[in-house]
C-alpha cells in the first residue's frame, strides 16, 4: 500500500507539472507579437541575447540538489530530489530572463556530469556546442501571478529592479535536452524588457 501511494503521488506530480503547458505554435498564440520570436527560437538563447547587446552576464542564484518541485520546474524523472540551477540572464545590466535547469542527481555522474563545472557560464554555450545533445519540443505557457515560476522570478529580482512591479501574466517556455537517454529540463521566464531589445 505505501508503495502505491508513493506511485500515485508521483503521477499526480507529473500531471501537475504538465498542466497549462502547450506546444508551439498554438501555445504562443496569445502572447504579444514581439515576444513570440523569443518563445519559439530553438537555437542558443545566450547567443540570441548577445546579438542584441554587448555584455551578457549570468547571475547565478543557486545550484544544488533540492526537493523536487514539478510545478516550478519539470524534473527529468520522478525522484524525491532534483539538481537545480537557477540564474538570471542580464544583458548590459538589464535583467531579461529567469532560467532554471533541472535534472535527476544521478545524471550529474553520467550524461550531464559537465554541469558540475559550468559555474557562471551560460548554459546554452555548452549545450549547443555538444553534438550528442538533442533538444525536444518547446512548450510555453502564461504564468499567473501566483504560479511558482512567477513567484521565483519576482523573488530573484527583488531589490534589483527599479520602477513598477513586474506585469502579469508573464510568459515562460521549457524544453528537455536529451543526452544518452537522460533529460535536462530547461525552463525560462521572459521579462518585459526582452521585447524592447533591438538586434545589433
Amino acid at each position: 500500500m505505501p508503495g502505491r501511494r508513493v506511485e500515485a503521488s508521483r503521477h499526480a506530480g507529473s500531471r501537475h507539472a504538465r498542466a497549462g503547458w502547450r506546444a508551439l505554435p498554438a501555445g504562443a498564440a496569445a502572447a504579444a507579437p514581439e515576444l513570440r520570436p523569443w518563445l519559439s527560437a530553438r537555437g542558443s538563447l545566450s547567443a540570441l541575447l548577445r546579438a542584441h547587446g554587448d555584455a551578457l552576464r549570468v547571475r547565478r542564484l543557486r545550484q544544488r540538489c533540492a526537493r523536487s518541485d514539478p510545478a516550478a520546474a519539470a524534473p527529468a524523472r520522478a525522484t524525491p530530489r532534483t539538481w537545480l540551477r537557477e540564474v538570471v540572464l542580464e544583458l548590459d545590466g538589464r535583467a531579461l530572463v529567469w532560467a532554471c535547469s533541472a535534472a535527476a542527481p544521478c545524471c550529474l555522474r553520467q550524461a550531464w556530469r559537465g554541469l558540475r563545472h559550468i559555474a557562471g557560464r551560460p548554459l546554452g554555450d555548452w549545450l549547443f556546442a555538444c553534438r550528442d545533445i538533442r533538444r525536444g519540443r518547446l512548450e510555453v505557457r502564461r504564468l499567473a501571478r501566483v504560479h511558482p515560476l512567477a513567484r521565483r522570478t519576482r523573488r530573484a529580482l527583488r531589490g534589483r529592479a527599479a520602477g513598477a512591479p513586474l506585469p502579469t501574466p508573464l510568459w515562460a517556455r521549457r524544453s528537455a535536452f536529451v543526452r544518452h537517454g537522460e533529460c535536462l529540463w530547461v525552463t525560462e521566464v521572459f521579462l518585459p524588457e526582452v521585447t524592447r531589445l533591438r538586434r545589433r
